[in-house]
């Protein structure tokens, strides 16, 4: 286990592939885009476990959302190994902010009235983000 100060665990797909699709499928940005989209595991976690650090997940778009404030896309977990999908489990409403005003704050993302979106799937990596660094496995970011 890591232990010391994350910020949160998530997985992370390649923001190249997400914001490609993004950019094609839903145009409207809102004044700060996300520098590292992610699909929020736990905030705040007292350890994280190394051994699931650096995992591929396949994750599916299957809505967008975006009320003016708040833009993001609605996502299920479609394949993750046993422990790993134990985590992912108890997300509420796994979602990635897009974008947000500058009233905005990521966790109301998940409060979006999402409507559909045409399915798109993708892979991530489950890491960490420490406030200052992207853990990613051995590497960070």
């Amino acid at each position: 286990m890591r232990t010391g100060r994350h910020s949160y665990m998530a997985c992370f797909p390649d923001p190249a592939l997400l914001w490609a699709f993004a950019d094609k499928a839903f145009p409207d940005r809102l004044e700060k885009r996300v520098r590292f989209p992610h699909v929020t595991v736990r905030y705040e976690p007292d350890e994280v476990p190394d051994a699931l650090i650096g995992e591929k997940v396949k994750i599916r778009v299957t809505g967008y959302g975006n009320d003016g404030t708040n833009e993001g896309l609605l996502v299920e977990i479609v394949s993750a190994s046993e422990d790993l999908r134990a985590l992912l489990d108890l997300i509420p409403r796994p979602h990635i902010t897009l974008s947000l005003s500058r009233e905005g704050k990521a966790v109301n993302t998940a409060l979006l009235d999402f409507g559909p979106a045409e399915p798109f799937e993708m892979e991530a990596v489950f890491g960490a983000w420490t406030g200052s660094r992207l853990v990613l496995g051995r590497e960070e970011i």
